[in-house]
């Protein structure tokens, strides 16, 4: 399995730090964030461990450290929350809500050094710890459609058409089909074959229709 690119632990779409800033101050509330974080990026199996989303695939021999980086990401993240609210003090003091204002500011005050503690290593794994039981992924839920396989360029979808050949669909990498391999080939539709010459196996070669090919 190849590295990890440095990008591979973006930071999460659609994370509002404003709204994990009213999470507690614990190692439940830290897993709450971890889980806002980690979604579709992070899941975990009783009977695997970690698995992590690398960009193409879940990978279980990337996974624990991955999520022990998520989980330093995660405690960074706090500061962010608590600047958020910082900025939110300072739009309830411009409204003229003074009290609510001076909440927000003194909550940010002590998420700057919740921060700081959040970022021990005993916090870390408690995080972790805890935060799993709310990203569970069952075996069974996992590879569950056996006609995808995952490329170096996308995912190639094979599907039986009407006719009684079969569509070839290459599309993007996404987390939400639970694939956990990768072949380290790529695939060609102008030359219905794989990388490096490699054609397709026979059984999807052989239907008597023509093939269509999307991405």
């Amino acid at each position: 399995m190849s590295e990890p690119s440095q990008d591979t632990m973006i930071e999460a779409e659609g994370v509002d730090p404003l709204h994990l800033a009213y999470c507690d101050m614990s190692d439940l509330g830290n897993s709450q964030r971890l889980v806002a974080r980690g979604e579709g990026r992070l899941m975990y199996s009783p009977s695997i461990g970690w698995l992590a989303f690398n960009g193409h695939c879940w990978s279980a021999e990337e996974g624990e450290m991955l999520a022990h980086r998520l989980a330093h990401e995660t405690a960074q993240g706090i500061r962010v929350e608590a600047q958020a609210l910082v900025e939110h003090a300072k739009r309830l003091a411009s409204d003229g809500k003074a009290e609510a204002s001076a909440m927000a500011r003194e909550r940010a005050d002590n998420l700057f050094g919740w921060a700081v503690q959040a970022g021990n290593a005993g916090r870390t794994v408690a995080m972790l710890g805890q935060g799993k039981h709310y990203m569970r992924v069952l075996p069974d839920q996992l590879d569950r459609d056996r006609m995808s396989i995952t490329l170096s360029n996308g995912t190639l979808k094979i599907r039986e058409c009407v006719s009684g050949g079969v569509d070839f669909h290459l599309n993007n990498h996404d987390p939400a089909d639970a694939i956990t391999r990768e072949a380290a080939v790529a695939f060609d539709p102008s030359a219905n074959a794989l990388s490096g010459g490699r054609m397709l196996p026979d059984a999807c070669r052989s239907r008597r229709c023509p093939i269509s090919f999307k991405r």
